[in-house]
């Protein structure tokens, strides 16, 4: 498949989307040192259904490469029971929870090659069969501290956050997060999927700045780094 990146060059790659080796889009998305927010957006779709019913394959495949860039990814249970998560293979997961014993997805019940992090105020008391999962007690039941918490005692520097948009408001609000990648499925033309990110960002308070854009066929795919 054929990608082109619009801003802030011209260039095109062709992309294997079966082929696991991201070696030539990572000058795409070059390894961030801070936090990342990824999510996915259909103009004829509401925002609050689960991004597997929105997401495409360009889309995953560029999910993926985000992961294999990160040392950590951050969910929330809510979005990990909505999603099914599994494991990433690329890398450790830590899902916060306040419900840490109603996980019952293929995260917590299959063993992975990566961690599985359940990070909640709560005790853990559920048997999970994932022998990679570990659990990791919070002091505060505040989100965005939970966050800050879950990096410092993993020691991660290069972290995907992807969780649902009531979560993600309040990490932009409190400054928790560097750079925002949005993904635009089935738009018309750059203007309208342009239109639309705006309008998310505004949605969600967000100021940024774009950093890059690309575009295959009706997927284009900003990255904004985060004003603060």
């Amino acid at each position: 498949m054929i990608v082109q990146e619009i801003f802030p060059n011209e260039k095109t790659i062709n992309i294997d989307l079966a082929e696991p080796d991201f070696e030539a889009a990572k000058s795409f998305y070059p390894k961030n040192h801070g936090t990342r927010f990824n999510f996915v957006l259909n103009p004829n779709q509401s925002k609050t259904i689960s991004s597997d019913t929105v997401s495409n394959e360009l889309d995953r495949f560029f999910l993926k490469l985000i992961r294999s860039q990160s040392d950590l990814i951050i969910t929330t249970g809510e979005t990990a029971r909505s999603e099914n998560l599994r494991a990433s293979r690329l890398a450790p997961l830590a899902i916060i929870t306040r419900h840490p014993n109603s996980l019952d997805i293929p995260a917590t019940n299959t063993t992975s090659q990566m961690p599985v992090i359940i990070c909640s105020t709560s005790e853990l008391e559920t048997k999970y069969l994932n022998r990679s999962l570990s659990y990791f007690h919070l002091k505060d039941s505040d989100f965005t501290a939970a966050v800050s918490a879950v990096i410092e005692n993993l020691g991660a520097t290069s972290v995907v956050l992807e969780t649902g948009l009531s979560a993600a408001a309040n990490l932009f609000e409190s400054g928790a997060i560097d750079e925002l990648c949005l993904t635009v499925v089935d738009a018309k033309d750059r203007d309208e999927a342009s239109q639309y990110a705006l309008l998310f960002c505004n949605e969600l308070n967000i100021q940024a700045e774009i950093i890059q854009l690309l575009a295959s066929e009706t997927t284009f795919l900003f990255r904004f780094k985060v004003l603060k």
